[in-house]
């Protein structure tokens, strides 16, 4: 009848004609062949992007020639979209491609679209550092996070280095441990994070002396006079020394005091 909606393929129409007055006029029958032709109907892969190291994200599709409101539900075969690349494929980019789509009133056209697999972000960071003031700098350290598919420094090749402007002679104070390397390396792009190298002072030794008493001409200096005392350990020296016999008069003796822990307290 009228109106109906012929699926693709050759079909037989028959016309049948039936006269008013079938008394004095005859009947009639007329056949016809049709064919309808599958529509178009072009299936479409959507370009997508990614980070390196991710999982790739769906694959869309679009579709662009339904006809009667019909959609992907409609086919005989669901399409489906397929990438080469991996969790671990390189930056780049990868074909997206549409296969196993199948319809008996349409003419499938597909079209492959893209994967952009882009660069994961690294940080590297200088660890800091502590130090007393007149020692060598320490070896400095540096730490990396961002690292994809179980990648370091070691495997990747990447070259950093470290500095510092502080030398031995420097004075107490914060310095700067600067991290320098390539900003864009193999899978990554790679920035970079200073640390602080603290320079401190040494300690001061609190030192305390009760003043000696007198001595009698003859008397050499002894432990009882000489017996100064410092809140750190550490050994006395004295100018004049012990059993030095001083002559008549005033004298000044000076007492100088060495740390046990040179390093992190004055003398």
């Amino acid at each position: 009848p009228t109106g109906t909606v012929l699926p693709a393929g050759d079909h037989v129409l028959r016309v049948l004609f039936v006269p008013d007055d079938p008394i004095n006029v005859a009947g009639a029958e007329v056949v016809a062949d049709v064919t309808v032709m599958p529509a178009q109907l072009t299936v479409m892969a959507s370009d997508v992007t990614r980070v390196y190291g991710d999982a790739n994200p769906d694959l869309p599709l679009t579709y662009a020639g339904f006809r009667l409101e019909e959609g992907p539900a409609d086919l005989h075969a669901v399409p489906l979209a397929s990438t080469t690349a991996t969790t671990t494929s390189a930056t780049g980019v990868y074909p997206i491609t549409v296969t196993g789509v199948a319809a008996t009133n349409y003419t499938i056209a597909t079209v492959p679209g893209t994967l952009t697999i882009t660069p994961a972000e690294l940080i590297v960071r200088a660890d800091s550092a502590w130090r007393r003031v007149a020692q060598p700098n320490p070896a400095f350290g540096l730490s990396a996070m961002g690292w994809r598919n179980g990648e370091t420094l070691a495997s990747t090749g990447l070259s950093v280095v470290l500095s510092c402007d502080a030398v031995a002679e420097s004075p107490p104070g914060p310095y700067v441990i600067r991290v320098d390397g390539p900003t864009d390396w193999a899978d990554y792009t790679v920035s970079f994070e200073t640390a602080i190298l603290t320079v401190a002072p040494r300690e001061e030794a609190a030192l305390a002396w009760d003043e000696p008493t007198s001595l009698t001409y003859g008397e050499t200096l002894a432990a009882d006079r000489l017996n100064a005392w410092a809140d750190h350990d550490g050994a006395f020296a004295y100018e004049p020394s012990a059993g030095t016999v001083l002559p008549v008069g005033d004298h000044v003796v000076y007492a100088f005091f060495t740390p046990a822990d040179p390093i992190n307290v004055a003398a």
